[in-house]
């Protein structure tokens, strides 16, 4: 609202924001809260897909030390997962033809 006094009292827009003051308004708080959702949960989802790309990025590197005929143990220890994620994401493995 104080946007809208300070332009009327320069005389800019001043009838258009005279006439169209809750339209304006409207427009103004909804940019407002689009603008607050993005800073607020737009950091939180960037992170969460980092972390979901990593994680994808070891279950791909996963799947080719098997291939390449490492153990389950070893596999955990170079990816730095658990066994048990190891063991999981090798049970769950797409098959893949050739």
């Amino acid at each position: 609202m104080e946007t809208i006094y300070i332009y009327q009292d320069s005389n800019v827009l001043k009838e258009y924001l005279k006439n169209r003051e809750k339209e304006v308004v409207d427009i103004m708080m909804t940019l407002f809260d689009q603008e607050y959702a993005v800073e607020r949960y737009g950091g939180e989802k960037k992170a969460e897909g980092l972390a979901e790309g990593k994680m994808k990025a070891k279950q791909e590197m996963t799947y080719e030390l098997f291939d390449m005929g490492f153990s389950d143990n070893k596999i955990a220890k170079v990816v730095k997962v658990s066994l048990e994620t190891v063991k999981k994401w090798l049970a769950e493995r797409p098959v893949v033809t050739r």
